[in-house]
């Protein structure tokens, strides 16, 4: 739970500002403690039920993280000295598997926003916590000619200007082990070699297990980079592989 309390220090975090890494436990249950700016546990880690009247002894500034707040959404949304961390899903290109896949992300993430990478603005990036960034197999070396349209190098230059180091990003990558069984999910590594560069926090690595892939610039080790989805050889196993990613990444954001 400190682990939990740690990542979100990386970002912003006022002084009087109390850090609440939350546990899913089952229905309205969570298991939490209070950490201040320093990471410093200030309550014991226990089991908590969400009422309307939870942490209202508090004043201060509170800050929640982890899977469990989410149950808190509709309790917390008119408290102002609550704070959730907001989710938005990225995507390129609009139409197909990627953005099929990406409104599957979304809505099993549950009531956050989604856009294709074209029509994010500023207020966005600057808006948003943590990013979901999803992507087909593209070749990069296309990037610079003068005929592309691909709005991948203006989105980065966009992340460049807003400044997004402490932002929290997890990657999912489209691709087909089949035909493709040499270059599975490259386009995952394009997109986390050009995040990387901005951003110290990217969450979501998938195990290469069940896949029937010869090789993928997006493999490290035993992982991927990020969740690597194949639409056209395995979509029987996407819901699935998302449902667990989801849990994963909400525990690491």
């Amino acid at each position: 739970m400190a682990a939990f309390a740690q990542i979100t220090l990386g970002e912003t975090i006022k002084e009087d500002s109390y850090i609440a890494p939350m546990i899913d436990a089952r229905r309205m249950e969570v298991y939490t403690a209070f950490f201040d700016h320093q990471n410093i546990r200030k309550s014991k880690i226990e089991p908590h039920i969400f009422t309307e009247d939870s942490f209202k002894e508090i004043s201060q500034p509170i800050v929640l993280c982890g899977d469990g707040c989410e149950k808190a959404k509709d309790l917390f949304a008119s408290r102002e000295n609550i704070e959730m961390k907001k989710t938005i899903v990225l995507y390129w290109p609009k139409a197909g598997n990627v953005e099929k896949s990406a409104k599957n992300v979304a809505a099993r993430y549950g009531d956050i926003e989604i856009k294709p990478i074209d029509e994010v603005n500023t207020e966005d990036l600057q808006s948003h916590d943590n990013y979901i960034l999803g992507c087909s197999t593209v070749g990069a070396a296309t990037w610079d000619s003068s005929e592309n349209k691909d709005p991948w190098p203006a989105f980065f230059k966009a992340c460049e200007q807003v400044g997004i180091s402490e932002k929290n990003i997890a990657l999912f990558g489209l691709g087909d082990q089949v035909r493709w069984p040499d270059h599975f999910v490259d386009g995952l590594s394009i997109i986390y070699e050009q995040i990387k560069k901005q951003s110290k926090n990217i969450v979501g690595k998938w195990s290469v297990k069940g896949y029937d892939h010869v090789q993928s610039e997006a493999q490290e080790g035993d992982y991927f980079v990020g969740l690597a989805l194949d639409e056209d050889q395995q979509e029987e196993l996407s819901d699935e592989r998302i449902e667990k990613w989801i849990k994963q990444i909400k525990a690491e954001f």
